[in-house]
C-alpha cells in the first residue's frame, strides 16, 4: 500500500514539472512572435502558456506579455491583462526606460485598481511612515496598492523602531508590530558609523610602481623579438649552410648563387635585428631594476605630510621656521 501511494504521489509531480516547462517554453515563443509583430500568433502562445501552469510567478509574466503585446492599440485588454498579472504576481513592474510612458501609464492605472491592507501596532505616540511619506500613528490601518512597500515605524522621539519592506497582495493583511524596548531604541538611535580611514604606508615592495612595470614589459617585449628573430636567424644560417653544401663549397659558384646571397642577406639582417632587440631588453631591464629602488624610496603624500613638523629656532636676528 505504501509503495503505491508513492508511486501514485510520483506521477502526480512530474506532469506538473513538465507543464511548468512547457509553459517557459511556450512563454519564450510568444516573446518572439511579439518581437516579429505577430500580436495574433503571440495571444494565442501565451492563451496555451497560462493553461500550462499554476506557478503565480509563470502566470504573473504571462499576463504582463499579454498586456505587453496588446499595448496601446487595444487599452482595455491591456489594462485587464495588467490586473491579472498583479494579482498573481504583485512585485511586477513597467519600466518608464524600457515601454512607452502611455503604456507605463496604463499599467499605473491598473495597479491603482488593486489594493491590500496594512496594519501597524507599536507603542503610544508611535508614528507610521510608508515610502517615506507619514500613514498615522499606531495602532493604525491603511489601505496600499499591491507591490513593494517600504514601512517605518518611529517613536515619539523619532527614533527608529522598525523598518522593513513588505509585499502587499491583492485583499491581502499584512500585520506589523514594533516593540518597544531599549535595545531596539539603542541600535536605532546610534546606528554605526564607518570608522574614518587612516593612511596605511606601504611597505617597500607593496607600494605602486608604474613606470618600473612598464619598463619591466619593455625588457619582456625586447626578449621575445630578440629570441624570435634569433630563432628566424638560426634557420636562415642553416638554409644558407645547406645551399653552400650544395655547391660543394666552391667559392665562385658560391659568389654567383643567387639562392645563397639571398639566404646570407636575410642571415645578416636577422642578426642586426637579434642584436638590436638583445640590447633593447639589457637597457629597459637596467632601467626597471633602477625605476624599481626610485619608486619604492617615493613615500605618499600622505606620509611626507605626517613626518613634517614646524619648529621656531632662535637666531641673533630674531627667529627661523623650520620645517
Amino acid at each position: 500500500m505504501t509503495r503505491a501511494l508513492a508511486v501514485v504521489l510520483l506521477l502526480s509531480c512530474v506532469p506538473r514539472v513538465a507543464l511548468a516547462d512547457d509553459a517557459q517554453q511556450l512563454l519564450r515563443q510568444a516573446e518572439a512572435k511579439r518581437r516579429e509583430g505577430d500580436i495574433a500568433g503571440a495571444l494565442a502562445i501565451l492563451a496555451r502558456a497560462a493553461k500550462r501552469t499554476r506557478d503565480d510567478v509563470a502566470l504573473g509574466r504571462i499576463h504582463l506579455l499579454e498586456a505587453l503585446t496588446h499595448g496601446t492599440d487595444a487599452p482595455a485588454r491591456a489594462r485587464a491583462a495588467f490586473v491579472e498579472a498583479l494579482r498573481h504576481d504583485p512585485t511586477l513592474d513597467v519600466s518608464t526606460q524600457r515601454y512607452k510612458p502611455a503604456l507605463v501609464q496604463l499599467y499605473r492605472s491598473a495597479r491603482a485598481t488593486l489594493s491590500g491592507t496594512l496594519r501597524a501596532e507599536g507603542p503610544a505616540g508611535a508614528r507610521v511612515i510608508v515610502d517615506g511619506a507619514a500613514a498615522g500613528s499606531v495602532p493604525a490601518s491603511s489601505k496600499l496598492e499591491v507591490g513593494r512597500h517600504l514601512v517605518e515605524i518611529r517613536d515619539g522621539a523619532g527614533q527608529l523602531l522598525l523598518r522593513k519592506e513588505i509585499v502587499v497582495r491583492v485583499g491581502a493583511l499584512v500585520t506589523l508590530r514594533a516593540e518597544s524596548t531599549r535595545a531596539t531604541r539603542r541600535a536605532a538611535s546610534k546606528p554605526t558609523a564607518p570608522a574614518a580611514a587612516t593612511p596605511a604606508r606601504r611597505g617597500f615592495w607593496r607600494r605602486r610602481r608604474l613606470w618600473t612595470w612598464i619598463a619591466a614589459g619593455a625588457t619582456v617585449a625586447a626578449a621575445g623579438v630578440a629570441i624570435g628573430f634569433g630563432l628566424a636567424a638560426r634557420a636562415a644560417h642553416d638554409d644558407a649552410s645547406a645551399r653552400a653544401d650544395a655547391l660543394g663549397n666552391d667559392p665562385v659558384a658560391m659568389r654567383h648563387d643567387e639562392s645563397l646571397l639571398a639566404a646570407i642577406s636575410r642571415l645578416d639582417d636577422r642578426r642586426l635585428v637579434t642584436n638590436m632587440a638583445w640590447a633593447g631588453c639589457a637597457a629597459f631591464g637596467v632601467a626597471a631594476a633602477v625605476l624599481l629602488f626610485v619608486e619604492g624610496r617615493a613615500e605618499a603624500p600622505a606620509e611626507r605630510t605626517e613626518r613634517r613638523s614646524l619648529s621656531v629656532a632662535p637666531t641673533l636676528g630674531g627667529a627661523q621656521l623650520r620645517l
